[in-house]
């Protein structure tokens, strides 16, 4: 009995080498640690949630030869305002068409950096691969997209994406290469910008003058305000609705899906539709690291350029009605005749030739041939 319990036991183990001898020799070793390959679930763009398009833009990738792109962005989200839907729809259309080639990394709510030195600097020097950012925001490393800067040049949202995704767009994409090695991948429509204040109803650049407006650091905007008679007062973004909120200023000017966006109706009585500047956007990309990529995920950035610039003009235009309708609920909305806004681009006018000579009067020229 002794000598039989023995033998069974050799049996026991004699027969598990087998078994493991057989595993290996298939020639697949499993690992309960290793994920499945991770394909992004496909979901419909018009139907989905803002949370399943992100899922799927942000979806992991066991590529081992994937491409990441970290997205760094000053927004809370690429839902809330018209033109980060635009943005949202270009890499929603970037990740469809390859897959899991690349890797799409969030980095939002200024976590890599709120300022223009840190987030284009951060592209310049490749500590991540894609940003958003406005087209005015640039003149602190380029007079590229200044024209833009110029009051009343153009004065509707689809006239200036005309530019911009044409001949005009063509020269200002070499020429922001030329000057800061950073490539605009698309562009995009924030808006026309708009004048509020919280003193008096404003009908004319009259009734402006004496008006602390609040403005950009941008030497263009405090000459065109200059010229419509108020004092421009230069303030960062992220003070101005406690500015607005303590008098510091009696008012401000923005495109108005970010007056409704940031809830500047609590603090302000009184909006004019004004149309005084066009703001745009772009997602940017190091012109060393674009030119790396392999032609299909350059030919899939060009596709999704259209759609995110086609989705960004058209949510701006089919929300405004509506936005400016939910504003004069708490403010009192003006929309000037064709007569009156003569008046005001009239006076902005006269500010056009010293601005000519900041932004550089060859450049300024090729661009106003350009848009003839």
């Amino acid at each position: 009995m002794i000598i039989g319990k023995k033998w069974s036991l050799v049996l026991v183990i004699l027969l598990t080498m087998s078994m493991l001898f057989a595993g290996c020799t298939s020639g697949k070793i499993e690992d309960s640690s290793e994920e499945p390959d991770q394909q992004p679930i496909k979901v419909d763009y018009d139907t989905a949630t803002p949370s399943e398009i992100e899922s799927f833009i942000t979806a992991k990738s066991n590529n081992p030869d994937k491409i990441i792109l970290k997205y760094a962005s000053t927004s809370r989200n690429l839902d809330d305002q018209p033109y980060l839907r635009g943005l949202r729809k270009y890499l929603f259309v970037l990740k469809s068409e390859v897959g899991d080639q690349i890797e799409i990394q969030y980095f939002m709510n200024s976590a890599l950096g709120p300022s223009t030195e840190a987030v284009l600097g951060g592209i310049q020097n490749r500590s991540f691969e894609l940003t958003d950012w406005p087209l005015g925001s640039f003149a602190e490393l380029t007079n590229t997209f200044q024209v833009f800067d110029v009051p009343y040049l153009v004065t509707k949202n689809e006239e200036a994406m005309e530019y911009l995704n044409g001949k005009i767009g063509d020269i200002m994409t070499a020429k922001l290469i030329e000057d800061t090695n950073i490539r605009p991948l698309g562009y995009f429509t924030i808006g026309m910008r708009q004048l509020t204040n919280n003193e008096k109803e404003v009908k004319s650049p009259v009734d402006m003058e004496g008006l602390k407006v609040r403005v950009q650091n941008n030497q263009l905007h405090i000459l065109g305000m200059k010229a419509l008679g108020c004092a421009p007062t230069p303030l960062a973004f992220a003070e101005l609705f406690t500015a607005l909120q303590q008098g510091v200023v009696d008012g401000q000017e923005n495109p108005v899906p970010t007056i409704y966006d940031l809830k500047f109706y609590e603090v302000q009585k009184y909006l004019t539709v004004t149309n005084h500047l066009f703001t745009g956007g772009t997602i940017a990309i190091n012109e060393d690291f674009y030119q790396s990529l392999p032609d299909n995920v350059k030919t899939a950035m060009d596709k999704a350029a259209i759609a995110g610039s086609e989705e960004s003009l058209n949510e701006v235009l089919n929300s405004q009605a509506d936005l400016l309708t939910k504003l004069s609920e708490n403010m009192q909305v003006y929309q000037p005749t064709a007569e009156e806004l003569k008046v005001f681009q009239d006076k902005a006018k006269e500010a056009w030739p010293e601005m000519e000579g900041i932004i550089g009067k060859e450049y300024f020229n090729q661009i106003i041939d350009a848009m003839k």
